[in-house]
């Protein structure tokens, strides 16, 4: 089987459609986790009950996201480079590799978990181990189908999965199940997510030398990447402790979370082109670099405006979409649609496919750095929104080393990948608009 076509990389109309159908399907997630949130509080679910269910996603994603993550991108960046008549059984073996990561992940969960969140129910977390080992290796199904040139195969995917997703989050709740039900529920759905990943994907332990050799290389590149990513989302972990122990009002953590997210979609949209543009820039990186640099000034004349109107839209809109007691949460989404003006600079995607990722690792720290001081500094004077400014302030930080990273290593202008003029434009907008709609009094 042909995993990477060579019309992925030299016709436009084939990455045009692979990154479509990779925005799609992470707007599909965004939508589906969105909505279950919403239904909870319509439902009457209280502000501590929302917490725990909120924590124990949170586990989830502590003991998986970072490593994941890293996979994926070392995956997107090794296959295309590797002789085509090995692709699939390489991508098989690296699948299973994953499995058994998933597996040694469930197991630290369970018995790390209630060292962090003590108040955790030990009955949920049990459960919550169960989906850990069985919903990890349907993670990377869209990565498979990705990988194969199949935009098609990601579109359906995403759409059944993430209807069910809601589904199985909706239905036991409205039944009044509460939260064991629900995450009963999240293990029968991870099962089939589960027989779909060994169906379409099935495992391989061939690891005879030269796939040991390939193995290796792709841990070499897994292994900053992942270090990266877990640096990269401690702030929001860390965030959740500071809340934990700064905010002493019950639901507080709700109230933080469901505000602390950027502009709906911008992460599904940014990385999903990231993602269609990195096997590019792996192999013709100027046509890569063109690729992002229009893609990018595309998104911005969407994200931007949505994001200035939305500056005044937010307290209606979280008092519609969620009741008065998460007004709050409208004021520290303000803050983090500040974080728009440097996703849409990705030079994070060049230095990927450049391979360089311990640099990756080394401004992640700072931006870890820059996040947690600034949290500290400003929580005990502003509460949810000085941990809010902490996360804007280390992402600026941190894109700020990793452009200067790209002018002085590679010799790359920052005008082959962004479209500054429309990003200054744009930026100053959303500024004035944020001043405007009166949150720079809470200073």
């Amino acid at each position: 089987m042909n995993i990477l076509h060579n019309k992925f990389l030299s016709q436009r109309w084939a990455a045009v459609n692979t990154t479509f159908a990779l925005q799609l399907f992470n707007i599909q997630r965004f939508i589906a986790t969105f909505l279950s949130g919403v239904v909870l509080v319509k439902l009457g679910w209280t502000g501590a009950d929302i917490e725990s269910y909120e924590y124990l996603l949170l586990l989830f994603g502590i003991f998986t996201f970072f490593w994941i993550s890293g996979s994926q991108n070392a995956l997107l960046s090794i296959i295309p480079k590797t002789e085509e008549e090995h692709r699939l059984r390489f991508l098989k073996n690296a699948l299973t590799t994953v499995f058994i990561f998933g597996a040694i992940a469930s197991i630290v969960l369970y018995f790390a978990g209630p060292f962090l969140f003590e108040t955790i129910d030990p009955l949920a977390l049990k459960w919550l181990a169960f989906y850990t080992f069985l919903n990890i290796p349907s993670l990377f199904i869209h990565i498979k189908y990705l990988l194969e040139d199949k935009p098609k195969a990601i579109l359906l995917f995403g759409t059944v999965n993430f209807i069910a997703q809601f589904s199985f989050v909706a239905i036991p709740a409205a039944l009044g199940f509460g939260l064991i039900g629900v995450i009963k529920s999240l293990v029968v759905l991870s099962s089939l997510r589960f027989i779909f990943f060994l169906l379409v994907s099935g495992v391989s332990f061939d690891y005879s030398n030269g796939y040991r050799s390939w193995q290796k290389r792709w841990f070499v590149l897994v292994i900053p990447l992942s270090l990266h990513m877990l640096i990269g989302v401690s702030p929001e972990y860390v965030d959740a402790i500071l809340v934990d122990f700064f905010i002493l009002e019950e639901g507080a953590y709700a109230v933080y979370k469901y505000g602390a997210r950027e502009l709906p979609l911008v992460i599904s949209l940014i990385t999903a082109v990231g993602t269609a543009a990195l096997p590019m820039l792996s192999i013709n990186e100027q046509g890569g670099l063109a690729m992002l640099k229009e893609k990018t000034r595309r998104l911005s004349h969407v994200l931007f405006p949505v994001s200035i109107l939305l500056m005044f839209l937010s307290p209606i809109l979280f008092k519609f979409f969620y009741n008065s007691s998460f007004i709050d949460s409208a004021l520290v989404f303000n803050i983090y649609m500040l974080i728009l003006i440097t996703r849409l600079i990705m030079p994070q995607v060049i230095i990927t496919a450049r391979q360089n990722n311990y640099f990756l690792l080394l401004c992640g720290a700072i931006e870890f750095t820059a996040n947690v001081l600034v949290s500290l500094l400003l929580v005990e004077s502003y509460g949810l929104y000085g941990i809010a400014v902490g996360t804007v302030v280390g992402n600026l930080i941190q894109k700020l080393a990793l452009c200067l990273f790209v002018r002085k290593k590679y010799r790359i202008p920052f005008s082959d990948y962004i479209p500054i003029r429309t990003i200054m434009i744009y930026s100053l907008g959303l500024l004035v608009s944020f001043w405007l709609s009166g949150y720079f009094a809470w200073f």
